[in-house]
């Protein structure tokens, strides 16, 4: 309880109010995170891309991304994950850029991501070094989602929850993996059929 208030307390002095409003039960925003690797302690967020969905409408002409600037650069084992170079996100924005952006646009929506643990984590570390406090928002996994839909249809305890089998068994159109703007998209679709 101490916590939560001490944490609105620091949400509130940063000015970022849009993250304690009520978020509405038809809002939700879809992320996905490229990082530098995948251990918080010694790597960092490269990208982040965010869609809005109102209702039962993806709204991909508001979708942002945002290409970081991290304090050690992408290695060649990464580059051929997600593609970003060292040139590419050379330019990139400060981490202090990124939240003054990306908490309002979020607010107090629910994120839906894929392996949303993951990528809120890292969030949430960079958002604790740079202003002081974790994120607060709620957060659904389609692959949660998905298992749970598998397993009430064919009551097989094991499904296979990859991000590309859930891509398939839905229907939904593969885009180039690995891009934060194109994964969020795949992931909002999908939430959409799981919802």
């Amino acid at each position: 309880m101490f916590a939560a208030w001490g944490r609105r307390k620091k949400i509130e002095q940063a000015g970022f109010h849009q993250l304690l409003g009520k978020a509405k039960d038809d809002e939700f925003v879809c992320i996905d995170c490229e990082m530098t690797g995948l251990d918080k302690r010694q790597d960092a967020l490269l990208s982040i891309a965010a869609i809005h969905i109102n209702g039962k409408r993806i709204l991909s002409g508001s979708a942002r991304q945002w290409v970081c600037k991290p304090p050690a650069m992408p290695t060649a084992e990464t580059i051929r994950i997600h593609g970003l170079r060292p040139e590419d996100v050379a330019n990139g924005i400060s981490y202090a850029e990124l939240f003054a952006e990306f908490l309002p646009f979020i607010g107090a929506r629910t994120i839906v991501g894929y392996h949303i643990g993951l990528d809120k984590g890292f969030l949430d570390q960079q958002c604790q070094k740079t202003l002081g406090f974790s994120l607060p928002n709620r957060t659904l996994d389609i692959g949660h989602l998905f298992v749970k839909r598998q397993q009430r249809r064919s009551g097989n305890e094991h499904v296979d929850k990859r991000f590309a089998t859930i891509m398939h068994e839905l229907a939904i159109p593969t885009l180039s993996a690995h891009d934060a703007y194109h994964d969020a998209l795949m992931t909002a679709m999908a939430f959409m059929v799981l919802r």
